[in-house]
């Protein structure tokens, strides 16, 4: 190839390497910028049955739209409702945030929706639906919380695919995160992982967050989110940025979310101010009735049972109390990455009620709230082993993926009472921990009343010898203001908005068995119904169904079963899918059939089988479980026979009642006090004889078994005491080797004195001032120990360690060596200290020169340059100080040489010759090769 080709070759790879970045650059900026990262929040506090925020991020596109409707489309153009939000580039991310709210949105109804916008530069995302909010408190709900998402991708991908099952399977109406999204707060790369991950999750339902320690400062948090802005700062400039509390309502719970950076330890700052203003206004709206739940969530928890991260006592001390004034329900945590469910707790601890369902009337609010801590929602998780001595308020915990799973239920119609549940559930969506359940009672109904409904067809437990069966309904709404809105809900569809003008729906083709029909109204001024019939469809095929109820916690292994059916001939009874019984009447709803046998503390599976000539058997299973064992009761402190000095006597226990069916009643009873029934599993004894006393704890199981236990314990009610006055010196570092001591002393017949574990003197009265105590030893710790003795018990004492520091440190200066010649003007000085300890450690260290100069040097500096030395010999003197006033001196001897100008000039001069002479040979070479170059290529070609 000759030099001409190649030239052209070189100029297309070259030209080909930049233009393909180019040509890829380009495609980029003229691409769409397709919507990505969307998630939901709520967008204001107490509209959310009627709003929805939607959040997502884009490369530059030039809008921000949101389309919508409550049927799915093809095309973003066929939405019937749009609006406008906001778009802003942030830097710190590299990315556009937008930000619009979608309005007017109809209660409980499903919407479909995009954002996007159209053009060169825009784009549209794929459709997502979600299910706005509940209008006013009528309704029951679910919700998960969870939190410490950061670190490992696959966990938190687990944990967000079960999330993802519950919303989609178990109605969960939106996500609470308690913070510790990402492991780095400023790194782009792992906000992007979370905001992707999460995504499923957050496109079908709200996703709210608050801030944990690793999500703290740098401002990547509020860029990228928006919660409702009524935190501390609202309204002020940068409050996005700054303040990350907020406050919202769903149906009938009120959700406080506090920022990382709250001031938790300080009840006198403003925060603090906002909170209790907050949780007054919660307290305003409970009292009309408006909301039952007072839940408050943050990052780090102030009681639990792991070490990783431990208990924040700044937070039991200050903000726990202000909950418990405002009678807060429940409280979500996150930072230790375990599930762990706590008691009800109050008072810092000393009390809490581990039950397993807690009751209280509407008008007395809990004594203190249940704390959850639920961390395990992909961070690296809490050892086993960090966790295997429980706190004596932690009822369970569990090291794994993890989250709870809330169940809010009211009840306005029969029961006047509303629940909250809350279950522990893993990676698989499955229930390992079955939770508490906390009851309120007594609610009044509603001040506007809600609309009647009469369903007249079909009748509760009607058999209907038809597949095809008419509803008929009637509804009196004249008390509120007129109907609003219908539904209707069977077993065999989905619930449909039907017109309130309606009275009759036809379900068809109905197959034999056992059916159900729901119907709800809205009427006009905002109150709900719900009326629900089931109903039995027969059209030749036997059907039995059990008409008695699952007793309550029982300890009898017998139980009478009854049962009513129709098409049936005659009916078998199997127990645990054994046959006990057959032949008989196909109808026994009143005197039924006593099953025998049950298996204690077992789930009996009883089975009522209904037979007919030529059809297929049908049968109905009711179980039940004989709980025949007493509960059982496990002291946990004091122990058997434990002797106290003083106070009251704490005593902390823990029932295991899953024989027993529960607990019904608790009683306490001891030596000084009579048998008082008692609500928790704590209690506080503040009277005693001298010497022995007892307690007893009695606990009914809800089988009505009892069981008893009792402790035995010492108290001495006048017990010698004994306490040194004299000063222990504190950081004084004495020499000396004696010491004055002086004590006081309650109930001490005699007080005798011990020096270093040997007997020193005595006796003595119960009070003595400056007892000289001589002998101490030497740089070492002298234990002066007083002893009390009285006949109301055991001796006492007190223990005071004197160290005498008699030493001095020892200080030897290493550099410069003695009688070194230094050839500069400045000297760097090196020295080592030992022995330090026996004056009770350094004081400082001063430098003397023979210059006249003298500096005083920190304890932990062993080095040190001093500039400006003349020529000639010079010294230098290091002085070590003990706390303890001795010191010691070291010594060096130097001589001070400088190299001369004269020879500095000539080694420079030498340097540039050297450069000088190899740059003339270089140059020498290279023309020779050159030469010999041109003189081979005439020799070859016979030209230039």
């Amino acid at each position: 190839m000759d030099k001409r080709k190649r030239r052209i070759l070189v100029i297309f790879l070259v030209v080909l390497a930049i233009s393909i970045p180019l040509i890829s650059i380009i495609t980029f900026v003229l691409a769409d910028n397709p919507p990505y990262y969307v998630r939901l929040t709520y967008a204001s506090a107490e509209h959310n049955d009627t709003e929805m925020h939607v959040t997502y991020n884009t490369n530059g596109a030039p809008s921000t739209n949101v389309v919508w409707d409550t049927v799915s489309h093809a095309s973003p153009g066929d939405y019937p409702n749009s609006a406008i939000g906001v778009e802003q580039y942030w830097s710190n991310i590299g990315k556009y945030v937008h930000e619009v709210n979608m309005t007017d949105l109809e209660a409980n109804t499903r919407y479909y929706y995009r954002v996007g916008c159209d053009g060169v530069d825009g784009g549209w995302s794929a459709e997502y639906s979600f299910r706005s909010g509940y209008e006013e408190i009528f309704d029951n709900f679910n919700f998960v919380a969870y939190g410490d998402t950061r670190t490992n991708d696959n966990d938190r991908e687990a944990v967000l695919d079960a999330i993802s099952w519950e919303i989609d399977n178990n109605d969960v109406r939106f996500v609470l995160n308690t913070g510790d999204l990402v492991d780095e707060e400023d790194s782009v790369s792992e906000w992007n992982d979370h905001f992707s991950d999460i995504q499923e999750c957050a496109t079908k339902a709200p996703y709210m967050s608050l801030t944990g320690n690793h999500d703290d400062g740098g401002g990547f948090y509020g860029v990228q989110h928006y919660n409702p802005h009524n935190g501390y700062l609202a309204g002020e400039s940068g409050y996005q940025d700054t303040d990350f509390s907020y406050w919202y309502i769903y149906a009938n719970c009120f959700f406080v979310m506090l920022d990382y950076d709250f001031e938790y330890e300080n009840t006198a700052h403003a925060h603090y101010d906002w909170l209790k203003g907050v949780l007054q206004y919660a307290n305003d709206l409970r009292d009309m009735g408006m909301i039952h739940w007072l839940i408050v969530s943050w990052h780090c928890p102030p009681f639990n049972s792991g070490v990783g991260h431990g208990e924040d006592e700044g937070i039991q001390d200050n903000l726990c109390p202000v909950l418990e004034q405002y009678g807060v329900d429940v409280v979500f945590n996150g930072h230790e990455h375990i599930w762990e469910r706590e008691g009800m707790i109050w008072n810092g601890g000393d009390d809490y009620n581990k039950n397993d369902v807690i009751t209280t009337d509407i008008d007395n609010d809990f004594p203190g709230p249940v704390y959850i801590v639920a961390g395990g929602g992909g961070a690296p998780r809490t050892p086993i082993f960090c966790v295997l001595i429980s706190k004596p308020y932690s009822v369970t915990h569990k090291c794994a993926n993890s989250y709870g799973l809330v169940s809010v239920t009211l009840d306005l119609n029969t029961e006047m009472r509303t629940t909250l549940r809350i279950r522990g559930r893993d990676d698989n969506h499955d229930t390992f921990d079955s939770g508490v359940t906390l009851v309120k009672t007594g609610l009044s109904p509603p001040s506007y009343p809600p609309p009647e409904i009469t369903m007249d067809h079909p009748q509760e437990d009607e058999v209907y010898e038809t597949e095809n069966v008419e509803v008929n309904w009637t509804i009196d709404a004249t008390e509120c203001e007129g109907l609003d809105r219908l539904w209707i809900d069977t077993d065999t569809m989905i619930q449909q908005e039907i017109s309130p003008s309606l009275t009759e729906y036809d379900l068809l083709g109905l197959d034999d068995g056992t059916h159900w029909v729901k119907l709800r109204a809205l009427g006009n001024n905002g109150m709900y119904a719900t009326v629900n019939h089931t109903f039995h469809v027969s059209t030749g095929d036997p059907i039995v169904w059990i008409t008695s109820s699952e007793p309550d916690p029982t300890n009898t292994t017998q139980y009478i079963v009854k049962w009513d059916s129709v098409e049936v001939e005659s009916v078998a009874i199997k127990l645990n899918n054994i046959e006990i019984v057959n032949g008989l009447a196909a109808s026994n709803p009143d005197v039924g059939y006593t099953v025998t046998g049950l298996t204690q503390d077992f789930d009996n599976s009883i089975k009522v089988i209904g037979s007919k000539t030529g059809h297929d058997n049908h049968t109905d299973t009711i179980t039940i479980h004989p709980y025949c064992q007493s509960p059982d009761i496990y002291v946990e402190n004091p122990n058997d026979d434990e002797i106290f000095l003083s106070g009251n006597v704490k005593v902390d226990f823990n029932v295991f009642y899953d024989d027993s069916g529960g607990i019904s009643r608790m009683w306490m009873e001891t030596n000084k006090i009579e048998k008082t029934q008692i609500y928790a599993f704590s209690f506080t004894i503040d009277s005693f004889d001298h010497g022995g006393n007892w307690f007893n704890i009695t606990v009914e199981g809800s089988n009505g078994m009892y069981n008893t236990t009792r402790v035995n314990f010492e108290y001495e009610l006048y017990k010698p005491t004994v306490s040194i006055t004299s000063d222990d010196f504190g950081d004084d570092y004495l020499d000396h080797l004696n010491y004055t001591l002086s004590w006081s002393g309650t109930y001490c017949e005699e007080c005798h004195i011990w020096l270093n574990d040997e007997y020193y003197a005595g006796p003595y009265g119960s009070e003595e001032n400056d007892i000289d105590i001589t002998g101490l030893v030497e740089n070492s710790d002298n234990t002066i120990e007083v002893v009390g003795t009285s006949e109301y018990g055991t001796n006492r004492s007190d223990t005071l360690i004197f160290h005498p520091y008699c030493g001095c440190p020892r200080v030897m200066v290493v550099l410069p060596v003695n009688s070194t010649v230094i050839k500069k003007h400045q000297v760097e000085f090196c020295w080592s200290c030992t022995h330090e300890i026996y004056a009770g450690g350094l004081l400082h260290f001063v430098i003397e020169t023979s210059t006249g100069r003298s500096i005083t040097i920190e304890e932990d500096i062993e080095e040190y340059v001093i500039k400006g030395f003349p020529k000639g010999e010079h010294w230098i003197k290091i002085t070590a100080y003990g706390k303890n006033g001795h010191y010691s001196v070291s010594y060096a001897k130097f001589t001070v040489d400088p190299i001369s100008p004269l020879v500095i000039i000539g080694i420079i001069v030498a340097c540039i010759g050297a450069v000088a002479f190899s740059y003339f040979a270089y140059r020498y070479m290279e023309d020779k090769r050159a030469k010999d170059l041109q003189t081979e290529i005439e020799e070859e070609w016979g030209y230039i």
